[in-house]
């Protein structure tokens, strides 16, 4: 009987030192990539940028398949990439951009899945196709085909049999212009970005209906739009966007909020457009 218990307790001080041995592991591999980070917002030649970063998906990969990274937190990195992880603990997302010279962002980003807390890391990198994608709006895409963005909330529902996890993210774009965007991602056999959203127009005075999936706001780069999920509405609640002056009508280089409110509300497996609400500003 004394044997076993200490085996047992032998068995535990060795599980011990794994632990922190890994832990320790964790720390220093998140410590390359912190500093590669730093360098690469020192550099002004993009190729340069390119190689760095190119270190980093690497480093991440070989990271980011450890189990114990799952319930990681990354805080070292917060200040370069945005880490979310899915209400029920099912996976976990890391997006981050590099700004190029002229101003635009490449970004990249991996999805850490575990379905269950025995099973090992599915990763998934996000590859970003944006520049290739002629209507974002409109199509369902891939992890291998992302419309890239660096994603800071991350808002989850259940219809029927489908969890769908909408994704708040933000795009620098250019330099006249940032974009904000909303993103629906489900799981069956693979991730899938996009799903219905039904929005409300006007034209010539007529409201009618269109369906996006996706929703993608341009606008000025020296205004701030608000976009965020409210509890106290139960919605996703965002800045309406309007141009400057009528004549710059379609050019969202000129919009900026007008101080009114939209609103999306999930309803049987889709974000439904409310114009017009009426917000406080604890919203």
């Amino acid at each position: 009987m004394k044997k076993l218990t200490l085996f047992f307790v032998i068995l535990l001080i060795i599980n011990d030192i794994f632990s922190q041995s890994e832990l320790n592991n964790i720390i220093a591999q998140e410590e390359i990539i912190k500093n590669k980070f730093s360098k690469i917002l020192e550099l002004d030649n993009d190729s340069a940028k390119m190689k760095l970063n190119d270190e980093i998906l690497r480093t991440m990969a070989d990271l980011l398949v450890v189990t114990e990274t799952f319930d990681y937190n990354f805080d070292s990195l917060k200040n370069f990439v945005f880490v979310l992880k899915s209400d029920n603990e099912k996976f976990k997302i890391l997006t981050w951009g590099i700004q190029l010279q002229d101003l635009t962002y490449n970004y990249y980003g991996y999805i850490q899945y575990l379905p269950k807390k025995k099973e090992k890391i599915k990763l998934h990198k996000l590859t970003d196709k944006s520049s290739t994608i002629t209507n974002p709006d409109k199509e369902e895409l891939t992890c291998d085909r992302w419309y890239g963005a660096v994603y800071y909330e991350l808002i989850t529902h259940k219809h029927a049999k489908t969890t769908y996890y909408t994704l708040l993210g933000w795009d620098g774009n250019d330099e006249f212009s940032n974009k904000k965007i909303i993103e629906v991602l489900t799981y069956k056999n693979n991730f899938v970005f996009g799903h219905d959203f039904v929005l409300y127009e006007k034209k010539d005075n007529v409201e009618y209906e269109k369906k996006y999936k996706r929703v993608i706001f341009q606008y000025n780069k020296q205004a701030q739009m608000s976009l965020k999920y409210s509890e106290t509405y139960k919605a996703i609640v965002y800045d309406h966007l309007s141009p400057s002056h009528p004549k710059y009508e379609g050019k969202y280089i000129y919009y900026g909020p007008d101080f009114s409110y939209d609103a999306l509300r999930f309803s049987k497996g889709k974000w439904i457009h409310i114009p017009d609400v009426d917000v406080k500003n604890d919203y």
